[in-house]
């Protein structure tokens, strides 16, 4: 687990929010969304095999720089990330209701993420992360 909080953006230091994101990357790992899971080059989290994933987290209250969920944020942050080859996935656990479809929706109206874009809850079933990682919807 520290060997994937070792956050390659930071000089390879484990933190507080790396060592989250490694248990979010073991979790994704665990239930069969990710297979070949490893610490990603900087720019990016994590490497699934091959290809560099950033893993977000989304919250709907403000917090420290944080304004909380806005599509138009979540938009270029997606965006950017997809421009430089990476993909993207999205804990979506701390979002409230209404703006967890307002992500699904961002999503799903963008045809061309398929498969490189999800959004996921650290909640959910193993079986239910591992239809997301098959059909694309989250």
């Amino acid at each position: 687990m520290l060997e994937l909080a070792k956050d390659t953006d930071h000089g390879g230091r484990v933190n507080f929010r790396s060592l989250k994101e490694a248990y979010q990357a073991r979790y994704l790992r665990d239930a069969g969304v990710w297979t070949d899971l490893s610490r990603g080059p900087q720019g990016s989290d994590f490497l699934d095999g091959a290809q560099p994933w950033d893993l977000k987290t989304e919250t709907s209250n403000p917090i420290t720089s944080n304004a909380g969920y806005s599509d138009e944020r979540m938009h270029q942050k997606i965006q950017s990330k997809l421009d430089r080859g990476i993909h993207v996935a999205i804990d979506q656990t701390a979002l409230h209701p209404e703006d967890r479809e307002r992500l699904r929706n961002l999503i799903a109206n963008h045809s061309e993420w398929r498969g490189k874009v999800f959004a996921f809850e650290s909640r959910a079933t193993p079986s239910t992360m591992r239809q997301w990682r098959s059909t694309g919807s989250r």
